[in-house]
């Protein structure tokens, strides 16, 4: 159960930083901070617009930091359901 959670929280990440970067051509700024927004963390985001000196990484972030925190709701009353 360990390594499926390292694996599914990792892999994502530098998949989806080549997918957006080489196919959908995202500027870096714009894409480190949807990547934080898809992780949910935002202190990545105030790293990264702290480092920027820009509010520039915040752009990337609002759409996938909602889209993440859906599914993330909803998974906590399944996995209880699990544990049964």
């Amino acid at each position: 159960m360990l390594l499926w959670g390292e694996a599914v929280t990792t892999l994502p990440l530098p998949a989806g930083f080549l997918y957006a970067h080489f196919v959908q051509r995202l500027p870096l700024p714009v894409l480190l901070g949807a990547l934080a927004g898809a992780q949910t963390t935002t202190a990545a985001l105030g790293a990264l617009t702290e480092r920027a000196r820009s509010q520039i990484p915040a752009l990337g972030t609002t759409v996938p930091y909602a889209l993440g925190n859906v599914p993330l709701t909803m998974r906590g009353p399944v996995i209880v359901l699990l544990r049964r």
